[in-house]
């Protein structure tokens, strides 16, 4: 990445990083306000990252990309980076951010999980988040990797799931390479 990208993304993620502590913040008020489950079954946790996984693939594709129904171009902003690197992977609009992660929470509420993996989550994107915006080689069989993200950020319509390759599948959107 060019040094006037790099540090127009750093600009970026610095000016979002107070939006990013929206999210565990919810989920320590929903914790405290007792709203998530104490105990839950495996079937619970799959369920629950099967449907944020498919919530951040709607919020990406139709409201982000298609629509642009809140975001009013603000995703653009993120895909304005073409080379993307660890400095891209948090550098956009702090409401195209939140309207991601937001899934993590909200999905608890109907699907009853408890706190603990909702934070697992929460650090989960995090780290899920640099992993694909960072050139790692590693490409693991049916999961949406960096290859299948650098797709998405040059061709702007493809890849739109959050780790599995699953829900671009269903809808026609996932494209290799």
């Amino acid at each position: 990445m060019k040094e006037k990208e790099i540090n127009r993304a750093k600009s970026l993620t610095l000016k979002a990083l107070p939006t990013f502590c929206v999210l565990p913040t919810v989920a320590v008020a929903s914790d405290t306000l007792g709203l998530f489950a104490s105990e839950c079954s495996i079937f619970h946790v799959l369920l629950y990252f099967f449907l944020v996984e498919f919530c951040v693939f709607i919020d990406h594709y139709y409201i982000l990309h298609k629509f642009k129904i809140h975001s009013h171009g603000i995703h653009n902003i993120h895909h304005s980076f073409r080379t993307i690197d660890s400095w891209a992977a948090f550098a956009f609009h702090p409401l195209d951010g939140l309207s991601q992660g937001l899934p993590v929470v909200y999905v608890a509420y109907a699907v009853p999980v408890p706190a603990v993996v909702v934070y697992f989550f929460i650090i989960f994107v995090g780290v899920w988040t640099i992993f694909i915006h960072t050139k790692t080689g590693i490409n693991i069989p049916l999961l949406l990797c960096y290859d299948h993200h650098s797709v998405h950020h040059r061709l702007n319509w493809f890849n739109f799931g959050f780790v599995t390759q699953f829900w671009d599948w269903c809808f026609g959107t996932l494209k290799a390479r």
